[in-house]
């Protein structure tokens, strides 16, 4: 509901910024001779802070996942159609 809101009152959506990073460095890198994608940290105190970082982000989007299900499955208010299993 905050996301409908928000595009309605004139938010533009997109996806997260580390994704369009990714996504441009490797178009760049295939198609438009750039450079080689950077890769991730391969050991030391720089690879735990990326792998927290991206856990972080897991976790997040697991959360985010959770509560709008929820949230749909209270709106429907039918476990027979939601195809849960509840029994409620």
């Amino acid at each position: 509901m905050a996301t409908v809101l928000d595009l309605r009152s004139g938010g533009v959506a997109g996806i997260g910024h580390s994704m369009v990073r990714w996504a441009d460095q490797r178009f760049a890198h295939r198609f438009a001779g750039g450079p080689p994608p950077v890769k991730p940290p391969k050991s030391g105190l720089a690879q735990v802070r990326y792998e927290w970082r991206e856990w972080g982000k897991f976790a997040l989007a697991w959360t985010i996942t959770l509560a709008v299900t929820l949230l749909l499955v209270g709106v429907v208010d039918n476990p027979a159609r939601c195809g849960t299993g509840w029994a409620g």
